[in-house]
């Protein structure tokens, strides 16, 4: 996806003062919560840079005022070190996922030297290199994109430090999480406006967050689930996730006006189900995608193993699978699936976290 996908959405040219800040563009509608720093963010326009550091707001035109939140000054451990512009461009291309803890879309994405945990559940399986108390400092952001139980992990959120943790939500999780007092909460709308530019620090890329339409998991009347598009605003390259692996509905067909073109130029997809996975791809690659690889998340339950007695019904519940259209949650039955597309589909890599270590370097240049 290039850059111009974002012109008009999302600025780019975003600065920070020294200390780290978490930086949401002007034009925004911005609604306070009742707790802490949290907001609702929508369409953002342009960035200007403050004229004094710390905590801020002002308005650009008839734009609502703009808000920075400042990280605790005694966060900062060190001043910033300058950076070549061979290192600022390495620094940029990083892009890893690692499966971290135990859940159903618990992981750590690395873009432009920014990380920012997903849906931590930390809990159930600790992680030496992530610690639930410490994740202030181990971490960039944490974003949560449903208000599931699984994906809105309160055991974890009760170890962390929220008086210091930056946190990104979905409109739904964010109704939960504005009432643990939480400091920095950003709450992005739902629908396609639902916009954030976040910042990191030392030349780190900033990376645009948006929010798009996802699965329908309640009842039909009840607010869907919402997918999340993460681009590096350096490079462009774009990093699509959805909780149930319905990105833009099943089969990516979301009929809802107003999704954004850069939706539909993602480069790399995170699915936690194969099965849904395969047909979001084709979907993506029909409206014009050239998804480089679609990554599989581990599953929440181990796969039993195979025995004489299993194995048959395995094979069975496969061919009612096949014979409704639809795939295996299993690695080869969606290379299968890919290749007898052809076409851009067949040029689809699957990286598997479960097969993989748990975790995955990805191609992050433009």
């Amino acid at each position: 996806v290039g850059l111009n996908s974002l012109a008009g959405a999302v600025a780019i040219g975003l600065a920070c003062m020294g200390l780290r800040q978490l930086c949401f563009a002007s034009g925004v509608t911005a609604e306070a919560s009742r707790l802490g720093s949290s907001r609702l963010l929508r369409v953002s326009r342009s960035l200007t840079r403050p004229k004094d550091s710390g905590v801020a707001a002002w308005a650009t035109g008839n734009s609502e005022p703009e808000v920075v939140v400042v990280r605790e000054a005694g966060e900062v451990v060190a001043e910033q070190q300058t950076v070549g512009n061979e290192a600022l461009d390495d620094i940029h291309k990083v892009l890893r996922i690692r499966a971290v803890g135990k859940g159903r879309g618990s992981f750590l994405l690395e873009m432009g030297g920014q990380k920012l945990l997903i849906n931590p559940n930390l809990v159930l399986k600790e992680d030496a290199d992530l610690v639930a108390g410490y994740i202030h400092r181990q971490v960039d952001y944490v974003v949560i994109t449903s208000a599931n139980e699984e994906l809105l992990h309160r055991p974890t959120f009760s170890k962390m430090n929220l008086a210091k943790t930056n946190v990104v939500a979905s409109y739904k999780a964010g109704e939960q999480l504005n009432e643990w007092y939480i400091r920095n909460l950003a709450v992005l709308a739902s629908g396609p406006d639902g916009q954030v530019v976040i910042e990191g620090e030392n030349g780190t890329a900033p990376i645009a967050v948006s929010v798009v339409p996802g699965s329908q998991q309640g009842l039909p009347w009840e607010e869907p689930e919402v997918g999340f598009v993460f681009v590096n605003t350096k490079t462009g390259v774009a990093v699509a996730y959805e909780a149930f692996g319905m990105f833009l509905g099943e089969g990516a067909g979301s009929t809802r006006e107003g999704i954004p073109e850069l939706a539909y130029q993602v480069d790399y997809l995170v699915t936690p189900d194969l099965r849904e996975g395969a047909f979001v791809a084709k979907g993506l690659t029909e409206k014009g995608a050239k998804l480089r690889g679609v990554v599989r998340l581990p599953p929440f339950f181990e796969e039993p193993e195979v025995t004489p007695i299993l194995a048959p019904l395995l094979a069975l519940d496969s061919a009612i699978d096949w014979a409704l259209g639809g795939i295996d949650d299993k690695p080869e039955a969606f290379r299968d699936y890919v290749q007898k597309q052809g076409g851009d589909m067949a040029n689809i890599e699957l990286f598997d976290l479960a097969a993989e270590g748990g975790k995955v370097e990805l191609n992050g240049g433009a």
